[in-house]
């Protein structure tokens, strides 16, 4: 029986061809992108579950209150705090100590390189983590002092296949290191990610204090006991920091590592989970636009099935038999559509990988959940496409089908018009979300962020360059292409320095504020455009400003009270200058208050100004000037405006994504109304004729035709509206500084979506409106 049902499915699909064809592309196309968009996810909520000791592993966070201000949230850690954590609660295991010290330059015999996944770390991190250890151990490796781990990718790129173990490498030019063991490369699905570990004992050679509780400059993670109370405990070290250190306003808490990446927005995370459940949310959009045009042309094409079922039923074939043969019909072509989605996937999957930076594949074999997914979108989409003639058609009396007495009336038309209704309303509630995202992102890209991010090309000092920044600066000074340069202790994009003020002068009692620290020398204003508002900037011509000189933002004077800050001291520092507020941050957050001090040795970069004019050749001439002064180091540079791009990245990305995707529903809704059009048009064929008989012009004919299907296109509209506007509403409260929702936008979603509705639907208006009235009556 199933074998004749078979036979009979796949001479309904080579007779129907343009039918079968829309729908199994339209499908198929809506359950490859719904693949597309799930690998992404499941990539997304997979990070950090490869670690054996899951369920017992977590992060330390801190939180610090002020006054006038939320509190702040970070995940930096003072060095004291993992061994004690550990020495006094016997609930916590274990703890594991990690700083990242980016931005080395590695020799190794005469070659260089320059290698940011550098870290030092306890010995206890390949203990509690899922880090194997290739060759070597980790005992061993961090252990010794001068010891260091390296990653098996790190290894055949330095040495090739030769044994690594016991060689020497040079970092900064000055610390000889051997190399004690190899590990196995991190997943990408880690939010720990490191290339070079040496033994955090032997971090203060390079600069950092491993006995203070007031810098907060580590990573602390802690391994609880099976079954242990994580609220008991959050309690019992809610305080550890100021039993410490009586001066510290800092609590802190624990975060289970499954949450560290897209439940870290506050702590600076890369991930967020907003972003997944607006994806998952797209994912689900898209395959339902894709179902409904299924079930939308599969039920409009049950009334000519109507005849087959009537003559059936004639010869004795019982509804329970007729209704199994639908819906096995449904199934072949849902299979059809499904093993061809696999097909597209497979096409564009490196597209998509390049779209959102990151390397997903598609194996069935490893992801249950997935092929969970796609069995229950074969047989949901089934049960519901083939519902309507199943059990409708079945129910009628053979001779009323026979004698076409069931065509009357608009039965199964209204639940077509709901589909189309609801299909268009996601369509055009992605449409507004995707030009707010696309405003949203052109307006942080042009706000002007309070100073001139064009031309200004950023240097990074490393190692041995720091010494001669001087004579970099002297250099680099005199060449043509080059306005200004100046020296900072981090780029304007990226804050690095903060710290606690309790004494300024004026001060209510308790206050406190947080504010951001940044080294410069006299020539940071001039470099980056940045208005004075009052008093004057840094200078190395007087002596007091290298001692007790400090320049305030508009927003430190502010949070401090100050309506006339000249003059005044805080701690043991005299405000000097005030300078208009800039960003140093996203416009996520609001402006916070900075310190300028002037720098000495805190310098890490270069702000070099360029002239518009021949760009190229200037870059050129600074590398070959680098090179000059700085033989052994290589040379790391990126403009501002490409950092300020880097910022926003995740953002772009989102976009970007949001936005194809938004186009894929449209064109999958414009497919399956090109074929209701088609089908509607051919069953109106002789009332077209009839209509042109009595002097119906084209054009009127077209618009009935053409109005049919755009009224629904109209009332989506009105529907979507109200959504898209609460949707945005959340989606950019999460933005200090925004868009506001403009009606326009709403308008022109709804011309578009009305726009593409009749043009798709007049193409088979018009040539049924254009066939003679005499070929469609002549049997009448």
């Amino acid at each position: 029986m199933l074998k004749n049902y078979l036979i009979a499915a796949l001479r309904n699909i080579v007779r129907q061809k343009l039918y079968s064809f829309i729908n199994i592309i339209g499908l198929s196309v809506g359950i490859a992108a719904c693949i597309l968009i799930l690998l992404w996810v499941i990539d997304e909520l997979s990070y950090d579950k490869f670690h054996e000791k899951v369920n017992n592993l977590y992060r330390v966070t801190v939180t610090e209150e002020y006054s006038g201000g939320e509190p702040f949230y970070f995940a930096s850690t003072p060095p004291n705090l993992g061994p004690t954590l550990k020495e006094e609660y016997s609930e916590i295991i274990n703890t594991a100590r990690y700083r990242n010290l980016a931005g080395r330059v590695i020799k190794i015999n005469e070659n260089i390189f320059f290698e940011n996944d550098f870290v030092a770390a306890d010995a206890s991190l390949f203990e509690m983590f899922s880090f194997p250890i290739i060759e070597g151990s980790v005992e061993q490796a961090l252990s010794q002092p001068d010891g260091v781990l390296i990653s098996e990718s790190i290894s055949h790129k330095y040495f090739g296949n030769d044994n690594p173990i016991g060689k020497q490498i040079i970092v900064d030019n000055k610390h000889n290191i051997f190399i004690t063991g190899v590990f196995k490369d991190i997943p990408s699905n880690s939010h720990i990610k490191f290339d070079f570990v040496i033994p955090l004992k032997s971090i203060e050679r390079f600069g950092f204090p491993l006995d203070r509780w007031d810098y907060f400059a580590f990573t602390d993670y802690v391994e609880l006991q099976e079954n242990c109370s994580l609220e008991n405990i959050k309690n019992k070290i809610k305080n550890v920091i100021k039993q410490h250190d009586e001066s510290s306003i800092a609590t802190i808490s624990l975060q289970p590592i499954t949450d560290i990446h897209l439940f870290s927005s506050k702590y600076g995370g890369k991930g967020d989970i907003k972003t997944v459940i607006l994806f998952s949310f797209i994912a689900v959009l898209v395959l339902l636009t894709a179902c409904i045009n299924f079930m939308n042309l599969f039920t409009a094409q049950s009334t000519k099935k109507a005849k087959e079922i009537g003559l059936r039923k004639v010869v004795g074939s019982s509804r329970e038999k007729i209704i199994l043969k639908i819906y096995f019909e449904t199934f072949v072509l849902t299979v059809f559509a499904l093993l061809l989605s696999v097909l597209i996937v497979e096409l564009f999957l490196p597209w998509f990988n390049n779209l959102s930076a990151k390397e997903l594949t598609l194996n069935f074999g490893q992801n249950i959940f997935l092929v969970s997914i796609l069995l229950g979108v074969v047989v949901i989409t089934s049960i519901i496409a083939g519902a309507y003639p199943a059990f409708h058609l079945s129910a009628f009396n053979p001779l009323k089908i026979m004698k076409g007495e069931m065509y009357s009336g608009s039965k199964g038309s209204s639940f077509r018009k709901v589909l189309v209704t609801i299909q268009f309303t996601l369509s055009i509630i992605l449409i507004i979300c995707s030009f707010f995202i696309s405003k949203q992102l052109i307006f942080m890209r042009n706000y002007d962020m309070g100073y001139d991010k064009d031309h200004v090309l950023i240097l990074s000092l490393k190692g041995e360059s720091k010494k001669h920044r001087q004579t970099l600066k002297s250099e680099l000074i005199k060449l043509p292409g080059v306005k200004s340069c100046c020296a900072v202790s981090h780029p304007p994009t990226r804050p690095m320095y903060s710290f606690n003020v309790d004494n300024w002068e004026g001060r209510n009692t308790e206050d406190k504020i947080l504010t951001y620290v940044m080294y410069t020398d006299q020539d940071f204003l001039e470099t980056l455009n940045i208005e004075l508002k009052e008093g004057r900037y840094l200078s190395n011509e007087i002596a007091s400003d290298s001692i007790e000189g400090l320049v305030i933002n508009q927003s430190a004077a502010k949070y401090m009270g100050m309506n006339n800050p000249i003059g005044k001291m805080v701690s043991d520092n005299r405000i000097i200058g005030v300078v208009n507020d800039f960003h140093f941050n996203t416009l996520h957050t609001d402006i916070k208050p900075h310190f300028f001090f002037l720098g000495k040795d805190d310098f890490n970069y270069l702000l070099i100004k360029l002239n518009s004019i021949n760009i190229i050749d200037t870059r050129n001439l600074i590398n070959e000037t680098w090179l000059k002064i700085n033989p052994d180091i290589p040379i790391e540079s990126e403009f501002l405006d490409a950092k300020f791009d880097e910022i926003y990245r995740k953002d772009i990305r989102t976009a970007k994504i949001v936005i194809a995707f938004t186009i894929l529903i449209i064109l999958i809704s414009c497919l399956g109304l090109f074929g209701l059009a088609s089908f509607s048009a051919a069953q109106r064929t002789k009332e077209i004729g009839i209509r042109k008989v009595l002097g119906a012009s084209i054009k009127q004919i077209v618009s009935i035709l053409s109005w049919e299907f755009t009224k629904w296109v109209v009332l989506a509209n009105l529907i979507a509206w109200p959504i898209s506007f609460y949707i945005m509403k959340k989606m950019l409260n999460s933005y200090e500084y925004k868009v506001d929702l403009s009606w326009w936008i709403f308008a022109l979603a709804g011309l578009t979506t009305f726009i593409i509705a009749v043009i798709t639907v007049s193409f088979h208006a018009y040539r049924a409106a254009n066939t003679n009235p005499a070929k469609t009556l002549k049997y009448e």
